[in-house]
């Protein structure tokens, strides 16, 4: 569920950039600062100012849906340190471009320029920020619910632990 919750995302984001946002800056002349929102330095576009509130809603309707927290807490770390980002490339069959400025608001995955010291996050810190949000979702979801002696356990409670 998180996985197809992830590569939603990711082809959303592609139809998004690759054939409505290139388009408009390529073919018609409008100029990519047009698609940005004001006081973000160029780096954040209006597109990804609804799409994070979206992607957290979603994964937090996942949670609902499937009545642990858990998957709502999972979705949202795996989104947060650069899954998305993988999946996007990847749909493509593109490798993660060395670097990706536009990250670099993102806290998530921005640590990973201090780490790596570089200026702008880069493709290998979005592995790196992958690889330790995939660990926390691993600890989140191989950690065990507590279910009181008195409570009827059903299928779908046991699907998850």
């Amino acid at each position: 569920m998180l996985a197809a919750g992830i590569l939603l995302l990711a082809y959303a984001d592609f139809i998004v950039l690759e054939h409505i946002y290139k388009p408009l800056t390529g073919h018609y002349g409008i100029p990519e600062s047009a698609l940005h929102v004001p006081g973000s330095g160029g780096r954040i576009f209006w597109w990804h100012a609804a799409f994070l509130p979206l992607g957290i809603i979603m994964f937090v309707l996942m949670g609902i849906a499937g009545r642990d927290w858990r998957l709502a807490v999972a979705g949202i770390v795996l989104f947060a340190t650069g899954w998305e980002d993988i999946a996007y490339y990847a749909l493509q069959g593109k490798m993660l471009p060395a670097q990706m400025a536009w990250l670099d608001p993102q806290p998530f995955v921005a640590w990973t320029k201090l780490a790596l010291h570089q200026p702008h996050v880069t493709g290998s810190g979005v592995g790196l920020a992958a690889c330790l949000g995939g660990l926390i979702v691993l600890c989140l979801l191989t950690r065990s619910r507590k279910v009181d002696p008195g409570q009827e356990v059903t299928h779908a409670d046991q699907q998850h632990d």
